[in-house]
């Protein structure tokens, strides 16, 4: 195969993929030859509290998320893992080029339906996927872009590391009264005059429902951290209970046709009813902006989302797998 070099892949608490990510150290900038040691990561975290990253940004559905590349500290990342290889789409060899189904098989799904959905979407840039006669060709590039750097069957193998292993007990105050969103100011109360909680996490209206993104992955921070105590009891975990709640609110939104979006803490902040998500779409708080019914499945269903722990959700595969057959 063409392997460019070796990156890691970090992901973040708000549940943003940084790949392929070269790591330095905070003295350095990017001045010096990336670390190659996942171990040389963890001393930087200990010692520095952050690291600095150079990587473009994904989110869950592999759609690319604005990131700036700079200083990223211990308590936005949830795990790192690496060193991975890394391909490039543009110098190929015939190992690294599949069909649909021999890439979907490689990254663990039921069939090539979904990498059809995405190259419907445009998820992939020019290259990483073309057409031959009546057969798509998708490079293995491609597939550790959109779908994660490392197929699931070869998770084992690469070492990762959790950094954060629970929510930091902070009051985060938010800005109150004139708030300057779309070069008008919007003065706004109910919500974003109230100190920083976790919950609630989403919010329904009669033709939507919005999940606040950073409150939702802040939830589940607790879970993992409550789910490693002694008798730990999932049902007496608001943390657990107001997910569940949130993932239940989403089967039934999908169920009754109604739009699900997720938002960066800001924007659904932002929201007091229903017509100011239009205003958010077009602001800088999107976010993830609407998700679908195939893209939240494929949310729960990832690595990344094994991962981060939310299978621990007390409904998490009732959900998963109403959402398989609405």
């Amino acid at each position: 195969m063409s392997i460019t070099g070796i990156a890691f892949q970090i992901t973040l608490n708000n549940g943003i993929r940084l790949w392929p990510a070269k790591v330095f150290s905070k003295e350095s900038g990017f001045g010096e030859r990336s670390i190659q040691e996942l171990g040389t990561i963890q001393e930087l975290f200990e010692k520095d509290g952050c690291i600095y990253v150079q990587s473009s940004g994904y989110d869950f559905e592999g759609a690319t998320s604005p990131y700036q590349n700079g200083l990223i500290y211990k308590t936005d990342v949830a795990y790192i893992q690496g060193p991975i290889q890394q391909y490039d789409s543009n110098d190929l060899s015939l190992d690294e080029v599949f069909s649909l189904s021999e890439a979907a098989n490689e990254w663990g799904m039921k069939d090539g339906a979904t990498l059809r959905k995405a190259i419907e979407r445009d998820k992939f840039f020019q290259g990483e996927v073309r057409k031959s006669e009546s057969v798509h060709l998708i490079t293995y590039a491609a597939m550790q872009r959109v779908f994660g750097a490392v197929p699931p069957d070869k998770h084992k193998e690469i070492p990762f590391v959790f950094i954060s292993s629970a929510f930091i007990e902070e009051v985060r105050l938010l800005p109150s009264g004139e708030i300057q969103i779309f070069k008008i100011p919007v003065k706004r109360t109910r919500k974003s005059t109230i100190p920083y909680d976790l919950i609630p996490a989403y919010e329904v209206f009669p033709g939507s429902l919005i999940i606040d993104k950073l409150r939702f992955f802040d939830n589940l921070r607790m879970i993992n951290y409550n789910f490693n105590q002694v008798d730990y009891n999932p049902k007496e975990d608001r943390h657990n209970e107001h997910l569940a709640e949130a993932l239940l609110a989403v089967k039934e939104a999908y169920s009754s046709d109604k739009k699900v979006y997720m938002f960066d803490h800001k924007g659904y902040q932002q929201v007091e009813d229903e017509k100011d998500i239009e205003l958010i779409l077009e602001s800088p708080y999107m976010g993830w902006g609407e998700i679908d019914k195939d893209g939240f499945s494929s949310m729960l269903n990832s690595v990344s989302s094994e991962i981060l722990g939310m299978p621990k959700i007390i409904n998490f595969k009732e959900v998963s797998e109403a959402l398989s057959i609405i």
